[in-house]
């Protein structure tokens, strides 16, 4: 699967749940930031490859590479002085284990809560925790895991890479 290339209105933007498995972070991601990037290409890709994406289909993707989409002298100069670029990203589709994507997604609305400052942007992270591990230790699958989430509008959420 390949993002970047056709998205270009807002409202055509996703809404993902990203997930980190090195750090246990995760935060609600627009697809926008499949197609914009900032600073060095190498730095991206390198804190970028292994991230996790749910998306609203239950579907989880693993980033495998970004890549500049100017090759050229002008998109090498945006690149290293730190300007907006286009990119493409590359995902392949993970199986999902229902149980450990949960304790995932729970210890990660854990962290995200830690560093909650006046951010109401994501009502269900604001939920006292003993419903938030209610309500995703009830989701029967993927697909109604992620709807229990309420994930907020692509306009609130993380969108870069």
């Amino acid at each position: 699967m390949k993002f970047g290339e056709s998205m270009i209105r807002l409202e055509d933007f996703d809404v993902l749940l990203m997930l980190d498995p090195r750090s246990g972070d995760l935060f609600p991601f627009s697809s926008h930031g499949f197609e914009i990037g900032t600073g060095r290409l190498s730095r991206i890709s390198l804190r970028s490859k292994g991230l996790l994406f749910l998306d609203q289909n239950g579907r989880l993707f693993e980033l495998i590479s970004v890549d500049g989409t100017r090759p050229h002298l002008w998109g090498r100069l945006h690149r290293f002085f730190g300007g907006a670029y286009s990119i493409s990203v590359s995902l392949i589709e993970k199986p999902t284990d229902l149980d450990q994507l949960k304790e995932m997604i729970l210890s990660g609305i854990i962290r995200y809560k830690e560093y909650l400052d006046n951010d109401d942007s994501w009502s269900f992270v604001l939920l006292p925790i003993d419903q938030i591990e209610k309500e995703v230790h009830g989701a029967e699958d993927a697909k109604s895991l992620f709807e229990t989430l309420v994930l907020p509008d692509a306009v609130d959420c993380l969108d870069l890479l």
